[in-house]
């Protein structure tokens, strides 16, 4: 309990240090088909914690984006990636930020990548970062 007490104390610490108004941006690798956009369409595993799905038949499924944000997903599709957008009323919720941040009605955006896509994710980060910058440019 004590160990628990501490770590949920530190995590509070961390998010108030992340800037309001900010889109929070994470990037993970994972294995080859052990997790991908296939776990959020009909009949996966995630499907009840996705509220849209957009599946690109010509890109791995294990490289794709995950969002809190419909603005964020809406482009992200447009451009034709393979995103994630997350129900944030009924994903389950497993402690990790994304789950977090949907019940803050923040904007936050996992780029989910195969270990060894260093190339496509760097790519996606690049993409990501344009839409976040156009995103501020407008609003200014």
């Amino acid at each position: 309990e004590a160990a628990a007490e501490i770590l949920s104390g530190f995590a509070t610490y961390l998010v108030d240090l992340l800037p309001a108004g900010q889109t929070i941006v994470s990037m993970h690798n994972n294995k080859d088909r052990a997790y991908s956009v296939l776990s959020y369409r009909r009949g996966g595993e995630l499907h009840s914690d996705a509220d849209a799905v957009h599946i690109v038949p010509s890109q791995d499924v294990d490289d794709f984006f995950l969002t809190t944000s419909t603005a964020i997903y809406a482009q992200l599709k447009e451009k034709d990636f393979n995103v994630v957008l997350q129900d944030n009323n009924r994903v389950r919720d497993d402690g990790s930020l994304s789950v977090y941040f949907g019940q803050q009605q923040r904007d936050y955006v996992n780029i989910e990548a195969q270990h060894g896509h260093s190339e496509q994710q760097i790519m996606m980060l690049r993409v990501l970062q344009e839409i976040v910058e156009q995103a501020v440019d407008f609003e200014q």
